[in-house]
């Protein structure tokens, strides 16, 4: 039995009451529909003004902002996944409350996921505790939307309905640290303490409050995910790959991108693109698109050679591969070499287009006798390129 101390399922009533009051408050000139996925923000709200830089290193940027909902009803899977996305993106965002109120409403109604919240996480809040802090509710209620934005986020990325609380925490801690070097949160003793913790401490702590081995338990749900494309439209795992993360770019042009590792090797990892194809190859023929596509994609390595990225870029071998043994799509594929501080790493290249858009796989991984077989990860690329079905 692990230690209790000031250990207590909250209930968290109240907060999501003070929540629902902050969103029945909102005029009907305050709200905004959240914008379809691909489209501009509301005119009401600011977009990014970033230069794009190249596309093999896009920025992250804004995307339209899930607006305050009037009823846990109104929250979908989407919006709530949006939400715990600008949360961790921006905690200074000025709707970063809304984002909040959004998790908050869709963890208590959706049966897709499952957060536990203990007394220990927030103890400031007990009142008797050591730690005890009289601290506004409204500070409350963002950083304990914070813990369920983190938390639900990992849930929906990989696929499944289980309690992870270190995803939660380290949210928290983030808000919390973000807000603090703006002077926009109040001081609390409790979280200064944890955000000295080194990643270690971080889980034997969690370890103590959820009386398992977290970090294995973790490793083992990672490794039993089953392959699905119903999670965004993209896959969870395939084969040794898993999934590790989501990237929004500024502009609907640069797309998304999802990146997996190999649960055995953290030095392997595939980067997936999804962009639509530009107005401008509207006039070529679609050999002829691909043709330019992947020219533009070695340009951009080339260009990170000049800019240092690299010391030496050698092209291995170059060709198609059909999509699928039925399939008339063809996939370019490349392997290039890139040589960087005496280290040899290979980069395998997949460009395929479908529907209006490129979808495109970027492989990274050691040299070695064994990845540099011919068929080496195209098995895993080519299921990642059929069976990605990612909204943009």
């Amino acid at each position: 039995m692990h230690k209790q101390m000031h250990s207590f399922l909250i209930n968290i009533l109240p907060i999501l009451l003070l929540a629902a009051s902050f969103c029945g408050n909102t005029s009907a000139t305050d709200y905004h529909p959240p914008a379809p996925p691909g489209q501009a923000a509301p005119a009401t709200e600011s977009a990014s003004a970033s230069t794009p830089p190249p596309a093999t290193e896009p920025v992250p940027a804004t995307e339209p902002t899930p607006a305050p909902a009037t009823s846990s009803e109104e929250i979908t899977t989407e919006m709530a996944y949006k939400a715990a996305v600008l949360l961790e993106r921006n905690p200074n965002h000025e709707h970063s409350a809304s984002f909040a109120q959004i998790a908050f409403a869709y963890a208590e109604k959706s049966d897709r996921v499952l957060v536990e919240i203990r007394g220990d996480y927030f103890p400031w809040m007990v009142e008797g505790a050591p730690d005890y802090q009289q601290i506004p509710s409204e500070t409350n209620t963002l950083l304990m939307g914070a813990f369920i934005a983190g938390n639900i986020k990992k849930q929906l990325e990989i696929g499944i309905k289980e309690n992870l609380p270190l995803q939660g925490f380290t949210s928290m801690l983030h808000v919390y640290k973000a807000r603090r070097m703006t002077h926009n949160i109040e001081l609390i003793e409790a979280i200064e303490k944890w955000l000295e913790m080194s990643e270690d401490e971080l889980y034997a702590f969690i370890e103590e409050i959820e009386g398992i081995n977290y970090k294995k338990a973790v490793q083992n749900s990672t490794q039993n995910i089953t392959t699905t494309t119903e999670n965004f439209g993209y896959l969870p795992a395939v084969n040794n790959f898993i999934y590790e993360s989501t990237s929004i770019y500024d502009t609907i042009d640069l797309g998304k991108s999802v990146r997996y590792r190999d649960k055995t090797d953290s030095s392997k990892h595939i980067d997936l693109y999804i962009y639509p194809v530009a107005p401008y190859y509207s006039e070529y023929k679609p050999q002829d698109i691909m043709n330019l596509e992947y020219r533009k994609i070695k340009s951009d390595i080339a260009f990170a050679q000049d800019s240092g990225a690299y010391d030496e870029v050698k092209t291995l071998r170059e060709g198609t591969l059909p999509l699928a043994e039925d399939s008339t799509t063809p996939v370019f594929h490349g392997v290039l070499s890139l040589k960087q501080n005496h280290k040899v790493l290979y980069s395998a290249i997949y460009l395929a287009m479908i529907d209006g858009r490129f979808v495109k796989i970027r492989a990274t991984y050691p040299a070695n006798e064994n990845t540099a077989a011919k068929e080496y990860l195209n098995e895993e690329a080519l299921t990642l390129i059929r069976e990605t079905n990612v909204k943009l």
